[in-house]
């Protein structure tokens, strides 16, 4: 091999390690937070390793032609004719090498997601869950801390350059929090700013009625799937089963007691939600975009604790 026919064979190599980094989740969230150096290297080590798979796997393949009668004929045709179209040293090892990234990219995201699936019985997307644990054990702590309030909706007290403050649930994290252009979007319960010279959090506080209409709205959905449970389990469908035993009284009452309780929790809170809720609402004309770089410190924020722990150091209202 030539040293023209050396570099021009790199490149297949470094298309099929960066191919796989792409596709293949865990090493897309490394490359996702590379520069350009970093990702080239990357790329060059997937790629050598790839090429050797792929150039093993020629080897027996040119072993097979010589002792299967079956591949006599087409395999070395095959590849003259390669080489003729393509005049480059090892030219079928190399294509074979392209193909071998992403093919073995989505094969690797399959066995992670049988891995799941069987393992940890989760209904979230694969994509979602690799990023999400890659985050809570590789990410910075602000990209653990985003993700753990998005997928807890826990509250969280956000800090921006510009001293602006928003407290609110994370609707939507990205997936790459660390990565260039990312994200997130928040649904504010208030909003205030810090002062320039002692940073504390200003008693004028903006706070979005939108927050607690959508608070309401979930708290009915989540009373809503426990109805439709009890109303299954009322129906008592198992009973058609002949080694399942009926639902005794004392269960049965239990059950439609619950299921009376929720009905009236219910009405009370859809009448609650006609009441605040203007025509046509959508949750989603209040989500705030924030860019993560914008990002200055974030913390989880429990109201209920400050007032209780710094009500008497602390003018209500104001966070230090």
């Amino acid at each position: 091999m030539e040293l023209g026919d050396s570099i021009i064979g790199l490149l297949p190599l470094l298309v099929s390690g960066y191919l796989f980094n792409l596709l293949f989740y865990p090493f897309r969230f490394f490359t996702g937070r590379a520069d350009g150096q970093r990702l080239f290297f990357m790329s060059a080590g997937s790629g050598l390793i790839i090429g050797g798979i792929a150039f093993g796997l020629s080897y027996a393949a040119s072993i097979a032609a010589t002792t299967f009668s079956a591949f006599e004929g087409w395999l070395p045709n095959t590849i003259e004719t390669l080489h003729q179209a393509i005049p480059v040293s090892w030219i079928g090892s190399l294509l074979l090498a392209i193909i071998l990234g992403p093919v073995l990219a989505f094969l690797g995201n399959g066995f992670i997601f049988l891995f799941r699936k069987f393992a940890t019985a989760q209904e979230v997307r694969t994509s979602r869950w690799i990023y999400g644990e890659m985050n809570l054990r590789f990410g910075s702590p602000l990209a653990r801390l985003l993700r753990q309030a998005a997928d807890d909706q826990k509250l969280v007290l956000i800090n921006l350059s510009s001293r602006k403050v928003y407290c609110g649930r994370i609707m939507e994290a990205p997936l790459i929090v660390d990565g260039e252009n990312a994200y997130i979007e928040l649904l504010p319960k208030f909003s205030t700013y810090r002062d320039q010279d002692t940073l504390a959090l200003n008693k004028n506080v903006l706070n979005y009625p939108a927050f607690n209409l959508w608070e309401s709205q979930r708290y009915r959905d989540e009373r809503r799937r426990l109805l439709d449970h009890i109303e299954f389990r009322l129906a008592d469908t198992r009973t058609f089963w002949p080694f399942y035993q009926r639902m005794s009284v004392g269960t049965r009452n239990t059950y439609e007691r619950a299921r009376a309780t929720i009905n009236n929790e219910l009405e009370e809170i859809e009448k609650l939600i006609g009441e605040i809720a203007p025509p046509n609402f959508d949750v989603h004309d209040w989500i705030k975009v924030i860019p993560c770089g914008e990002v200055e410190s974030a913390s989880f924020f429990d109201d209920d604790a400050f007032k209780s722990w710094f009500s008497d150091a602390n003018e209500p209202g104001i966070v230090q």
